[in-house]
């Protein structure tokens, strides 16, 4: 847990868009709203994590989820980044974020490449990473209804 409360010395970028999802957190009560999904992080989203709290794991009465706390337009959100199982930590936080801002990570890449990326399209040339930085795991569309 001290290495996930780490995440609240920096700002963070979310790796791959529209992956995980985050929920309403009442930060009075230090409760996630798990029955209500709120959103899904964006590609190489910035955000400033404020806490790690540790919270119910919906239907486990052994488990408990480690949640990233963070704010949205006034609001407080959680985002899960791990377990708590039988005393056990297990922190995946490393697959969700970048630590470093990608922009920095990857300023060889072409003005019209970080263009793109900003603008959410994919276009010829560009690589599997600057494609997924531009639209994330894609946002799924339902299917043509059938005439």
């Amino acid at each position: 847990m001290k290495s996930a409360k780490q995440l609240t010395q920096q700002p963070v970028w979310v790796k791959e868009g529209y992956r995980y999802t985050y929920y309403p957190y009442d930060p009075t009560r230090r409760r996630t709203d798990f029955s209500h999904e709120a959103g899904r992080l964006l590609p190489i989203q910035r955000l400033e994590i404020k806490d790690v709290v540790t919270d119910a794991t919906p239907g486990s009465a052994d488990q408990r989820q480690v949640m990233a706390v963070f704010e949205q337009e006034g609001k407080s959100y959680t985002v899960p980044i791990g377990s708590l199982q039988g005393g056990n930590y297990h922190i995946y936080s490393d697959e969700i974020f970048y630590i470093q801002d990608p922009r920095e990570l990857y300023r060889h890449w072409p003005p019209a490449i970080w263009e793109a990326i900003v603008q959410h399209q994919v276009k010829p040339g560009m690589n599997e990473y600057q494609a997924d930085f531009a639209i994330g795991m894609g946002v799924p569309s339902p299917p043509p209804m059938p005439q």
